[in-house]
């Protein structure tokens, strides 16, 4: 037999990092076979108690493969593993079950988009790239330049349903992904100075931003 400390319960976490889109994949080893396993979710790692719990029994090798995707933005998230395990009881010849508790964090970055390149002359084509909207949305797109809040130029763009590449032009396909979207434009000879993207989803009220600069 096993002595208690030769089970590790680990946790490993793929990956940490992510967008509106991504499946968080907790691994566990070396947790007690068959038994139950329960789940905390905690909105962010301040918050003391979870806003989501459940349970589950991981398998006849004491692993388990646990999938998360998350819609609160902007925040580092905490999961939490708990389980009574029952080994160290019968190992030490008492009725005390040892309770383990492991926990990952994880973060959700909010909607982003830039301009490829980021600057250039008047009639120089430029590609406005977005990431992290829902999928098959319409953004609207509001550009303002350096004289106010006056619009310069407005479009409109469609979310990508699933990964691909796209959009053909002088810097080759561009890999749009799940929730993304490009648009490419000659820019105008609208003066010097920086030129602002406002993208928006109107259902879902997400926005991101970028910005490029004309240098005359």
């Amino acid at each position: 037999m096993l002595t208690p400390g030769a089970y590790a319960h680990s946790i490993s976490l793929s990956p940490r990092a992510g967008d509106l889109h991504t499946p968080f994949r907790f691994t566990g080893r070396g947790w007690q076979p068959r038994g139950v396993v329960s789940w905390q979710y905690f909105a962010s790692t301040r918050a003391t108690t979870a806003f989501r719990s459940g349970r589950f029994r991981d398998g006849a090798n004491g692993r388990f493969r646990f999938t998360w995707s998350d819609t609160a933005l902007g925040l580092t998230h905490r999961m939490c593993f708990t389980q009574l395990d029952t080994r160290f009881a019968r190992a030490a010849g008492t009725p005390r079950a040892r309770r383990f508790r492991r926990c990952e964090n994880f973060y959700v970055a909010p909607p982003s988009a830039y301009y490829n390149p980021s600057a250039g002359a008047p009639g120089d084509v430029f590609v406005l790239i977005a990431s992290g909207f829902p999928p098959g949305r319409t953004l609207q797109v509001t550009v303002r330049g350096p004289d106010g809040p006056q619009p310069s130029d407005s479009y409109t763009m469609t979310t990508a349903t699933r990964g691909g590449f796209s959009l053909p032009g002088p810097f080759g396909p561009i890999f749009t992904p799940r929730g993304g979207a490009a648009f490419q434009r000659s820019a105008a000879n609208s003066g010097p100075g920086l030129y602002t993207a406002d993208i928006s989803e109107p259902r879902s009220n997400l926005v991101a931003y970028a910005s490029l600069r004309l240098t005359r």
